[in-house]
């Protein structure tokens, strides 16, 4: 399994309050992706997207690269300068790479100096970050 997480720096004078729902460029913008249900060919256009709403700067994708199902992930990390987070799969049929991302997402989140985050999977794994990041305040 591999997720990612994109988030974004914004400096003091740019901020907005997590209230409101369009961040002006320059905002923050954290971003998980599960990249196990999602394809790498679309995360340019993806990325083009969430750059309406604030800036991308932490980019992390979360998974077990020693496996070759991630391997049309490899280029598209590189040019989007998107870190890879290496991670085992210890145990058959475990996830633990989403469990890391969510750890890590909830560890942005409790920075508080975040303005939004955009979720991108299309399994429920992360339905209850998505409450957990709403009931923050954020969108």
């Amino acid at each position: 399994m591999a997720g990612m997480m994109l988030a974004g720096t914004a400096q003091a004078q740019q901020a907005v309050p997590a209230s409101t729902a369009a961040s002006p460029p320059g905002a923050v913008v954290v971003q998980p992706e599960d990249a196990d249900n999602a394809q790498a060919s679309v995360i340019q256009e993806l990325l083009a997207e969430v750059s309406r709403y604030g800036t991308s700067t932490i980019k992390r994708a979360y998974g077990d690269w020693t496996t070759t199902n991630l391997k049309g992930w490899k280029e598209v990390l590189h040019t989007m300068a998107i870190q890879p987070i290496q991670q085992f799969s210890y145990t058959s049929g475990k996830n633990a790479t989403d469990s890391a991302l969510i750890i890590d997402a909830m560890d942005v989140l409790h920075t508080g100096r975040v303005d939004g985050f955009c979720l991108v999977s299309s399994d429920s794994d992360f339905t209850r970050l998505a409450t957990r990041i709403r009931e923050a305040g954020l969108v």
